[in-house]
């Protein structure tokens, strides 16, 4: 029998994916987010850095429960990643005021990682092998829905009148998975 902590605490909030990465010759921890389609890095480490932060004006982000997130503008910095993933390139990095973890690397990166680096190299550094797990599945159901048609049932009765648009909630069986929830327009 597997043991349930009884703390909700414990039990909602999972552990951080850091690992370390050297970004300008220097080493930093990295939160390794398969979530987050932004890289990015604190002010501190722009200072500590002596990195020129560029302006960048009309982007409007937003993060969990559309909550503004307020940016400084963008670096652009070296990256390398150790052993064993041994990758390097030059990124652009979104300057955010906090002072949390100095560098978010987002789904962008990960997935270019992916692509490049031999799976075994991947499979012996745990945060990475974590965090690319979670890109390559996102990637193949992203890829299975691209592909997939067949009646949906929808969660609702829907009349629209000639030239109404709606965003219809369902669900589409597919193939080898169980049913998935679909956002059908049309």
């Amino acid at each position: 029998m597997e043991y349930i902590n009884p703390d909700p605490v414990m039990r909602l909030i999972g552990p951080l994916n850091i690992a370390p990465v050297i970004l300008e010759g220097k080493s930093v921890p990295a939160l390794l987010d398969s979530g987050s389609q932004i890289l990015s890095c604190t002010k501190a480490l722009t200072k500590e850095l002596h990195l020129e932060i560029h302006p960048l004006i009309g982007l409007n982000l937003h993060g969990v429960g559309h909550m503004d997130i307020p940016y400084l503008g963008y670096v652009e910095m070296h990256l390398q990643l150790p052993a064993p993933i041994n990758w390097e390139g030059d990124i652009l990095l979104l300057v955010l005021p906090h002072d949390d973890t100095p560098c978010i690397l987002s789904t962008k990166v990960l997935q270019q990682v992916s692509r490049e680096i031999p799976a075994e190299c991947l499979q012996q550094s745990p945060p990475w092998k974590h965090a690319l797990d979670a890109v390559c599945l996102a990637d193949a159901l992203s890829t299975e829905l691209d592909q997939v048609s067949g009646p949906v049932v929808l969660s609702a009765k829907v009349k629209l009148a000639p030239g109404e648009f709606a965003t219809l909630h369902g669900h589409l069986k597919l193939p080898e998975v169980l049913n998935k929830r679909v956002n059908v327009i049309i």
